[in-house]
C-alpha cells in the first residue's frame, strides 16, 4: 500500500492549505524517508505554484505516485489550456512512468464528450 500526499496551489483554489509547494512536499518525503509515502502529483496545482513541471519530475519521479491533470487556467477540460498534455504525458512516460494520470477537471461541456476528446487527444 501507498499513502500519497497532493500540495495544492493556494493562488486561486486552495488559499491557507498547508503544503502548496512541489519544493515543500518532496523536503517532507527526504525528512520522512518512508518508501509506502509518495507525492500526488497534480500538474494542474504545480503548473500554478512552481510552474517548471518537467524537470520537477524528473528530478522526483521515483517520488511520485500518482499525477491528476486539468487545464489551466480554470480546471477545465485538459484538451485545453496552456499546457501541452499530450507531450507532458508522453515525456513522463518516457522517463519510466507506467502509472495513471488521473483526470481531475471541472468540463465546461458534456462530460461524456470531453471525455472522448481526451481519449483522441492524448497518447496510448
Amino acid at each position: 500500500m501507498t499513502l500519497v500526499l497532493e500540495p495544492l496551489n493556494i493562488i486561486t483554489d486552495h488559499p491557507g492549505y498547508h503544503m502548496s509547494t512541489g519544493a515543500h512536499a518532496f523536503s517532507f518525503l527526504q525528512k520522512i524517508q518512508d518508501e509506502h509515502i509518495k507525492i500526488l502529483f497534480d500538474l494542474y496545482h504545480q503548473q500554478i505554484t512552481d510552474g517548471n513541471l518537467l524537470d520537477t519530475v524528473t528530478k522526483n519521479l521515483s517520488r511520485i505516485g500518482h499525477f491528476h491533470i486539468a487545464a489551466v487556467p480554470g480546471r477545465i477540460e485538459p484538451t485545453i489550456g496552456e499546457l501541452n498534455y499530450p507531450y507532458i504525458l508522453k515525456a513522463i512516460e518516457k522517463l519510466g512512468y507506467e502509472g495513471y494520470f488521473g483526470l481531475e477537471y471541472m468540463p465546461k461541456r458534456d462530460a461524456l464528450e470531453t471525455l472522448r476528446e481526451v481519449r483522441a487527444a492524448f497518447p496510448k
